[in-house]
């Protein structure tokens, strides 16, 4: 009896002594899952880090989205001459570039863009094969002035929005703080999931984010690249105060920034390289805009701009007093009607006299 006692007891002291083994593995397939994960992950932000060094589509969707449709309009009009417009957002909202014609217009106005963004840009579409044969090239002074210890464009070319090499160009030639602007660069590539999120979601879902972080102007334009302005958008003097008063420390006492010469400089010497026509462009301002700088601080400017066409042998066109105050949203930004008028004109007087030229050499 005893013996068969001890014969039914064996299976649960075979179970009992399976239990710590068995314990043992699903911790140990635990310990390996998650050894796994973190390799995975590792290897992810690695693969980021690396993307983000071969193309700006993660870590500047208003640049990618621009170039993907420049790129498109090139491979289906690849021999029509290309006129692109560099400029701020006075210029994605006012360049009806699809209105060009023979050659193909392009804008690639971009928020916060001034001449070292602009410079930036063309260094990347050159090196991208996308070459254009006229360059529109937006003067916006306010950001060209002399208004602290580094560029007032700062807030738009964030660390995480450039390679390593551009960082170093931006850092040698262009004021941005080295230490600073080198710790930004590599905390963003530590940690590129959370350095591009938004980004991503922006892209796959922007109606996801709140409106400041929507990046509109990545995924809003048509396909010449132009931002239009809504129809039912009027003017807003709330809007307008808000803006002279944001403008108008940069404004008032206006000297040019020594930074923002040399992306000038190296702009046109690119174009010279490359053989692309180049015209600076002032664009429109309400009175209230144009009254900012001081009598002292309007010579300085105009003085700075005949010094440039002098220096580069480019021309001018300054359609600063082309509107009256009822043609814009905030007294810079055109309004749909002022932005159709504009590029008419600005086709008119500016960009067949220069395919002109350009075709007469």
């Amino acid at each position: 009896m005893k013996f068969r006692a001890l014969f039914r007891l064996r299976p649960f002291a075979r179970a009992e002594s399976r239990a710590p083994r068995e314990a043992r593995s699903r911790r140990g397939r635990a310990a390996l899952a998650l050894a796994f994960g973190a390799l995975a992950f590792a290897l992810l932000q690695v693969l980021f880090v690396l993307f983000t060094e071969l193309s700006p589509v993660l870590s500047d969707p208003i640049y990618a989205a621009r170039a993907r449709q420049l790129a498109a309009l090139r491979a289906e009009k690849p021999k029509e001459p290309l006129v692109l417009f560099l400029g701020s957002s006075r210029v994605q909202d006012a360049f009806r570039a699809g209105d060009v014609n023979p050659a193909t217009g392009f804008n690639f106005g971009t928020p916060g863009a001034g001449p070292i963004a602009n410079s930036l840009y063309l260094r990347r579409l050159v090196a991208e094969g996308r070459v254009p044969d006229v360059l529109l090239l937006e003067l916006m002074y306010p950001l060209c002035a002399d208004g602290g210890p580094w560029p007032q464009e700062g807030p738009l070319i964030t660390a995480d929005r450039v390679t390593r090499a551009e960082r170093d160009l931006l850092i040698e030639r262009y004021g941005f703080p080295g230490d600073l602007y080198r710790r930004l660069w590599r905390r963003s590539a530590l940690v590129p999931f959370i350095t591009h999120g938004f980004k991503l979601i922006g892209r796959a879902a922007p109606d996801a984010l709140p409106s400041n972080k929507q990046m509109r102007a990545a995924h809003g334009a048509d396909e010449y690249g132009w931002l239009a302005p809504l129809e039912s958008l009027k003017p807003d003097p709330a809007l307008r105060d808000r803006q002279l008063a944001h403008y108008k420390p940069w404004v008032e006492n206006w000297r040019a920034g020594p930074w923002t010469h040399t992306a000038l400089a190296d702009t046109f010497a690119l174009c010279r390289e490359h053989n692309i026509t180049v015209a600076l462009v002032l664009m429109p301002e309400g009175n209230a805009f144009r009254e900012l700088p001081n009598p002292e601080a309007k010579a300085r400017i105009n003085t700075y701009i005949a010094e440039l066409k002098a220096q580069f042998g480019c021309s001018a066109i300054d359609a600063r007093d082309w509107f009256a105050d009822d043609a814009f949203l905030d007294g810079h930004h055109l309004l749909r009607p002022g932005a159709e008028r504009f590029t008419a004109r600005l086709i008119a007087e500016g960009i067949e006299p220069l395919l002109k030229a350009r075709g007469a050499k």
